[in-house]
């Protein structure tokens, strides 16, 4: 990954916590993700966001209304990437965090089930699987927890869901 996207990586998917390694980035308040998970065009740069990283880690949104994933066809390398480089773990605890609080909940899961897929049945990212136990679990399965509450500083109001998907609905 190029030294530009590390630093957008903050921008791209803001949190309640804070901007990680990008001093630059300032957290993200209750309301600025209350004013995005509300307007659509928003909603869809987010989005669009997600997309262009799951590409990047070779996977594609197959479903826009589950969130359920696949390979792209780049799959091969793109995993080696992910595999080797275990600071793309970081990101994907970022992205996971950054679904729910901007109204993507929905897509948490089927991200988490992708990656257990890839390493159970498919033998494949093998070097994420500690940030499977330990974080990304965590983040999708435990969100009335104590620690869920301190790590992403998100309360049930929070996770109200985008517009996109009402939008699209209607």
């Amino acid at each position: 990954m190029n030294c530009a996207l590390r630093r957008y990586i903050q921008w791209l998917f803001p949190l309640f916590e804070g901007g990680g390694v990008n001093r630059n980035a300032a957290p993200l308040s209750k309301g600025e993700a209350k004013l995005i998970r509300e307007d659509f065009a928003c909603a869809f740069r987010f989005l669009r966001s997600y997309k262009m990283m799951l590409n990047f880690y070779g996977f594609k949104l197959v479903d826009e209304d589950t969130g359920e994933l696949g390979r792209t066809d780049e799959w091969e390398e793109r995993f080696r990437n992910l595999n080797i480089c275990t600071h793309n773990n970081l990101r994907i605890s970022r992205i996971i965090t950054c679904l729910g609080q901007l109204g993507f909940e929905r897509y948490k899961k089927p991200f988490l089930d992708r990656l257990a897929i890839e390493m159970a049945e498919h033998d494949k990212l093998n070097n994420c699987k500690a940030s499977m136990r330990q974080f990304w679990q965590m983040l999708v399965n435990q969100q009335d927890s104590r620690e869920y509450a301190e790590k992403t500083k998100e309360t049930p109001a929070d996770r109200t869901t985008s517009i996109y998907f009402t939008h699209k609905a209607g």
